[in-house]
């Protein structure tokens, strides 16, 4: 199963800018945040996933999903330490000047105190992968994700992380290459709209090459999986959601 480049994705193109899709929604433009559900005052928006993902120039058109101020600022601080964790993990250093993201080695030279706690986490030697603060932000993209592909708000995510490189050669061939949907998406979700269009379902959707791709698939439960810069990966599944 190969990868989607971003800029290809037809829904967006042929079915009208996102925020006019789903105006019925209970979390729709301007109606409810996703992950708090208080009113929303005017269009508030907020990318999926979080811009310092991902490097300069943005990709057009990114996911957006409706979000308060408080909750799409309130994760701030948590989403960047997870970036620059990643990348200084999986360059094995937190040395500004070993590290292939800009941004991140720009980051880390501007703010000692993330680069001592950043130096820290790495020297401690723990499992990584069940960093709280880690968790928090993947499960924070997930819904991000289930909400834009399904129309759907998700709760009790099961998260679940891990290193590509710690996947055996049949794990890694499970995780890249799903079994086949036994069915379509609901009718008028973007997933849905994807498959009329011809792209299949699920796909891979490369955001930016080598840096996030991430796929949504729906059975008995909604899974999400997701590749940070081709090392750091995650799965969030739930049974419960609304919409």
């Amino acid at each position: 199963m190969g990868f989607i480049p971003w800029w290809r994705r037809q829904s967006l193109s042929n079915m009208g800018k996102e925020q006019n899709l789903f105006l019925d929604s209970g979390h729709g433009f301007g109606q409810t945040c996703l992950y708090c559900e208080i009113p929303l005052v005017g269009s508030n928006r907020e990318h999926a996933p979080p811009r310092v993902m991902l490097d300069k120039p943005y990709p057009p058109n990114t996911p957006t999903v409706p979000c308060c101020y408080d909750c799409n600022n309130g994760f701030s601080i948590d989403e960047q330490y997870f970036a620059v964790l990643i990348e200084c993990w999986r360059c094995g250093s937190s040395e500004p000047t070993k590290l292939r993201r800009d941004v991140i080695s720009r980051t880390l030279q501007r703010d000692q105190a993330l680069a001592a706690d950043i130096s820290s986490t790495l020297k401690q030697g723990v499992l990584l992968s069940f960093n709280k603060r880690i968790v928090k932000v993947v499960d924070k993209i997930a819904r991000s994700h289930i909400y834009y592909e399904l129309n759907r708000a998700a709760r009790d995510l099961e998260v679940h992380c891990f290193r590509l490189s710690d996947l055996s050669n049949s794990k890694l061939r499970e995780f890249e290459e799903p079994a086949h949907q036994a069915h379509w998406p609901e009718i008028g979700c973007r997933a849905f709209n994807d498959c009329v269009l011809g792209i299949g379902w699920p796909a891979w959707w490369e955001l930016q090459e080598d840096r996030y791709r991430y796929m949504v698939l729906e059975e008995d439960e909604v899974e999400v999986r997701i590749v940070f810069s081709e090392f750091f990966a995650a799965i969030a599944r739930t049974t419960d959601w609304t919409g």
